[in-house]
């Protein structure tokens, strides 16, 4: 960044591994092992950030079962920089934008099954998911 900074450049482009995506692996020809067993990711609203970034990846992988209730959503934009303008006005400003992630701006994931009753009932939540994933 500071070398860019000294050029003049604007941004800076943060190269990463590949996200791997469903296409990824369709296109590369991968052979990802299933598990032999049912496996299953339960969130609720509270899933956001890095459980958001888990999802991406998690749900990737064959076979496995989103259950629970919806996710909390997030933009491509991130590491926000909070610069206080004057008492009353303080303002944000991202430092980097995420492009081409699998999931989309604001764009929560949705279970494919629905937790009918109280998400804050760890044996209810467990009894459930079991249930679900001995019929699957």
């Amino acid at each position: 960044m500071k070398i860019a900074l000294a050029a003049g450049e604007p941004w800076v482009k943060q190269e990463q591994s590949p996200m791997p995506t469903r296409e990824l692996v369709t296109r590369t020809g991968a052979q990802p092992k299933r598990y032999a067993g049912a496996m299953a990711v339960v969130t609720d609203g509270a899933c956001a950030s890095a459980c958001l970034d888990f999802m991406d990846v998690i749900l990737a992988y064959p076979g496995v079962i989103h259950l629970g209730r919806t996710t909390s959503a997030d933009t491509r934009y991130l590491e926000v920089a909070s610069y206080e303008v004057t008492d009353q006005l303080r303002v944000g400003v991202p430092r980097k934008a995420w492009f081409g992630r699998p999931r989309g701006n604001n764009e929560p994931y949705v279970p494919s099954r629905i937790y009918p009753g109280d998400i804050r009932d760890d044996a209810a939540v467990r009894d459930w998911t079991l249930s679900q994933l001995g019929g699957h």
